[in-house]
């Protein structure tokens, strides 16, 4: 569902929601995302879209205007997101918009995400593990009226152009602007708000010259969301070295904490692979490095053994086990390993009976990478 004023040119607007039966938590669940999906439906003349039923396979939903339909999306069945949104663009063009799931939720992975154009994440809750449920790859639209209708646009004009200004010069607009949203790194890192090595600790100095917006911003360009004057989205590209990868997405603040201290690790190109790896395969970047955060610790304490882990070392930091072994274990359910830590951190530590004292969730669902022991809670 859009929300009220997506599709207007005013900053931080357009952002929609998907909403339902959490498969995560059994509960009922939302996830936000920006990107230009959401104005693309406004014109289009929807509001959001229901979705009820499954497809017999795999389906793409196309909207076209006021036009529907499905077509056949075989030719997409186990590919990544940014290989399937590549090709959506080359076949129905570049000005389209994308929702895709990967792999993760095609195999009902309980924290597959949605992403709008490879970038842009539906994370939380699981909805892609629903899409993949229903054999539903994607959503593709396309408005070609591109119009609002605004009761009052002599009204709505100056006041739209005063709130852009407003929000391009405010303090935190160009703090997000220049660093991302990996600038909450700067002050967190000494205020004890950004959790180490699953919550065990929330203090580790090297990290201020290691995983902070400011070290990413030298390798990051930006890239924005719809009609958004701040533009914190980051594109990096790492040249060399084991982690390599070419220009695309990067990490915002969740993923280099969940991917990189909350599992023992200050390397910003590993944390820059990594992301990229779990984008591509559609997983939602909190629980998954919650999850394996939880592992890491367990084999620590020996609440995993080597047979529970198909022979792998869980060991704090090891980001090439990471992306080599343990997250596409995940995506395909693969061994003791995989299977075990697809149901997310909760649910494994129930599946074996230890470690439920040391998952951080509400209700099953991973809490976001801050530590609740470092934020000063002033209530009125």
């Amino acid at each position: 569902m859009n929300r009220p004023f997506a599709g207007l040119k005013l900053s931080g607007a357009s952002r929609f929601s998907v909403a339902g039966r959490s498969p995560l938590t059994g509960n009922w669940g939302d996830s936000s995302c920006g990107g230009y999906f959401a104005p693309e439906l406004r014109y289009a003349g929807f509001d959001g879209i229901v979705l009820t039923g499954k497809a017999e396979s795999p389906v793409l939903l196309i909207i076209e205007d006021d036009a529907i339909r499905l077509e056949s999306a075989a030719a997409y069945r186990g590919k990544g997101i940014g290989d399937v949104n590549r090709s959506l663009k080359d076949r129905f063009g570049k000005s389209w918009r994308t929702l895709v799931i990967g792999p993760a939720g095609e195999n009902q992975i309980r924290y597959a995400a949605i992403l709008n154009e490879a970038h842009h994440a539906f994370g939380r809750a699981g909805f892609g593990a629903v899409m993949g449920a229903k054999n539903l790859k994607a959503i593709v639209v396309k408005a070609f009226s591109k119009t609002m209708q605004i009761s009052d646009p002599d009204t709505f004009e100056p006041l739209r152009q005063e709130l852009n200004t407003k929000i391009r010069e405010a303090l935190a607009s160009d703090v997000l602007h220049v660093n991302g949203t990996a600038a909450n790194l700067e002050g967190g890192v000494y205020s004890g708000d950004v959790p180490i090595k699953n919550f065990t600790s929330n203090f580790w100095q090297e990290m201020g010259e290691a995983l902070t917006g400011s070290v990413l911003t030298e390798t990051c360009l930006t890239h924005a969301s719809a009609y958004c004057g701040i533009a914190c989205k980051r594109n990096v590209e790492i040249k060399e070295g084991p982690f390599a990868i070419p220009d695309g997405p990067g990490p915002e603040y969740e993923t280099i904490v969940s991917l990189g201290s909350l599992i023992g690790s200050m390397d910003l190109a590993a944390c820059c692979k990594t992301g990229r790896l779990r984008n591509d395969l559609g997983l939602d970047t909190i629980t998954t490095g919650a999850t394996i955060a939880w592992a890491m610790e367990a084999f620590e304490k020996a609440d995993l053994t080597l047979a529970d882990t198909d022979g792998i070392e869980l060991l704090w930091g090891d980001m090439a086990t990471v992306i080599d072994r343990v997250i596409p274990a995940i995506v395909s359910r693969s061994g003791n390993l995989g299977q075990l830590l697809s149901l997310g951190s909760a649910a494994a530590a129930a599946s074996i009976g230890k470690g439920s004292d040391y998952t951080a969730h509400s209700k099953g669902l991973e809490i976001p990478a801050h530590d609740p022991e470092g934020v000063d809670m002033v209530w009125p």
